[in-house]
């Protein structure tokens, strides 16, 4: 879902897991609001806005197909 290094170590730096050492939907996207709303006027307007639409990305789309695109990603890293 994030192709940068910076922002996904921001994001990743921002999570929370829960008791069980998991992350959920909602603890992704408030990672995601997080960084952008703290790092908001060091962004560009359309890099805030990808962001945006990012975190609305991960509440609207099941878990699965979140899964499958991350997948993706990770496959074309390695080719």
């Amino acid at each position: 879902m994030f192709k940068k290094k910076k922002y996904v170590k921001e994001i990743l730096s921002r999570l929370k897991c829960n008791e069980q050492g998991r992350v959920t939907r909602w603890d992704l996207y408030n990672a995601v609001t997080n960084y952008v709303s703290t790092a908001g006027s060091r962004l560009r307007p359309q890099i805030d806005a990808w962001l945006q639409n990012k975190a609305q990305k991960i509440l609207k789309t099941p878990i699965t197909q979140l899964t499958e695109e991350m997948v993706k990603l990770d496959d074309k890293k390695t080719e």
